[in-house]
């Protein structure tokens, strides 16, 4: 890995498939000295403005970006959105309209909450940025990219197993999984596994063309095995340890937690990865 020219970045974006592991990688990086996370409000177009500047406005401390997404909502109401604003302009934004997100607007809300909690490193996470590296890398030319990547059949199996899939819109195509499974006449781990697949290798292809000292593969299993070494190899990005290592939280607070065992992967599962990942693998031109 080239090293970074010794300066702290000012935004590192953390990015991944969902169920990848990006929140623990994201909270972990917060123990670093003078890093700041934020969770989400990339992610909203016109969240972030709004959101952002009344946090700041009427002091909603740094610990509230780092909730756990079950409590947005009232993090949302703490900031004075109501449900019906946030149901209004809450949608989510995918690669083939990134330019709505407002790139200007996002530079100056992130300079705001680095000044408001003190921190010299804003540290973005949002999965659909998988699709943004390169507006990105344009608006923030000395930003970070960190790219997680966890184990394709644990994450079909994670994402089948949540509440939200079978209603979830995929950032890619526009419909909704259970849609896409219906038109494309899929099963739901073949959706799941070409999901995993095209965020991976989007990410991966765009991130090729950043310059090496810009951009990190953390692989998640690796993470929660060591994620003190994992945080150390971050250095090359700018990312400073600091004169303890600059973690201010010990590991196990961060609740990572590392797989006991490996489960028995359902043949369907197996099928649909190996042939998603095969096949997206040829059209991107990367390595799965």
């Amino acid at each position: 890995m080239t090293m970074h020219n010794g300066e702290q970045p000012s935004e590192v974006f953390v990015l991944g498939s969902g169920r990848s592991g990006t929140t623990i990688v994201l909270h972990a990086l917060a123990c670093l000295d003078g890093v700041i996370a934020v969770p989400r409000l990339a992610g909203r177009a016109a969240w972030t403005a709004p959101l952002s500047s009344r946090m700041v406005r009427y002091g909603v401390g740094p610990s509230a970006w780092t909730r756990p997404s079950s409590e947005s909502t009232a993090l949302f109401t703490e900031a004075g959105l109501t449900q019906a604003f946030q149901s209004r302009v809450g949608r989510s934004i995918g690669p083939d309209d990134a330019g709505s997100l407002d790139m200007g607007v996002l530079w100056h809300r992130l300079q705001q909450i680095r000044h408001h909690g003190g921190a010299r490193t804003a540290a973005v996470k949002n999965t659909a940025s998988c699709g943004r590296v390169p507006v990105l890398a344009d608006t923030f030319p000395d930003a970070a990219f960190v790219h997680v990547v966890r184990r394709p059949t644990t994450v079909v199996l994670s994402m089948l197993a949540t509440d939200f899939w079978y209603d979830m819109t995929l950032w890619w195509d526009g419909r909704t999984t259970q849609r896409y499974a219906q038109d494309e006449d899929l099963s739901h781990e073949r959706v799941a596994a070409r999901h995993w697949a095209r965020q991976v290798a989007i990410a991966m292809a765009d991130l090729q063309r950043c310059a090496p000292s810009r951009a990190v593969q953390v692989q998640y299993e690796q993470f929660v095995d060591d994620p003190r070494g994992q945080l150390e190899q971050m250095q090359g990005v700018g990312l400073s340890m600091g004169t303890q290592s600059g973690l201010r939280r010990s590991l196990e607070d961060l609740g990572i937690k590392v797989e006991s065992a490996r489960r028995d992967i359902p043949g369907a599962v197996l099928a649909a990865v190996e042939s998603e990942c095969s096949e997206v693998a040829e059209r991107w031109g990367v390595s799965l």
